[in-house]
């Protein structure tokens, strides 16, 4: 699937695997579910993943809008996640992305409501660490 469809992850400083697990799992002929950890994810508070600089917040956004185009173009909208987060987190740690995030999510017509039927599971789920979910 991966060089059928010459996936690769992109190359992008944050969500690199966005658009590659999206894609993988849209063309995969099967799928399969194992119980041993494949995948894993280490943090901290100078991680690239707690980073919350403008830079940071656009390419995450920038990745979430692209996303969101996928899903579009498949058919599958009702999976796209909540893009309104983005506008928190700038709200809250960069203010001067929102303007260039409205531009973009304007020019590609992005449903800004898109996830919010999942908002308070969303919420529930990250309690203990609001800032970034």
């Amino acid at each position: 699937v991966v060089t059928a469809h010459q996936i690769q992850f992109d190359e992008v400083k944050y969500a690199n695997d966005v658009m590659f697990s999206a894609k993988v799992g849209y063309y995969a002929k099967t799928i399969t579910a194992v119980k041993q950890p494949i995948y894993c994810i280490t943090t901290s508070s100078n991680s690239l993943t707690r980073k919350m600089t403008a830079g940071a917040i656009m390419c995450r956004y920038s990745v979430s809008v692209n996303f969101h185009l996928f899903l579009r173009n498949i058919g599958k909208e009702k999976y796209q996640g909540i893009i309104l987060r983005y506008f928190i987190l700038a709200i809250k740690y960069a203010p001067s992305c929102i303007i260039p995030m409205l531009k973009i999510g304007l020019k590609y017509r992005v449903n800004f409501l898109a996830g919010l039927h999942r908002w308070r599971q969303v919420l529930d789920r990250n309690k203990k660490n609001f800032s970034h979910f």
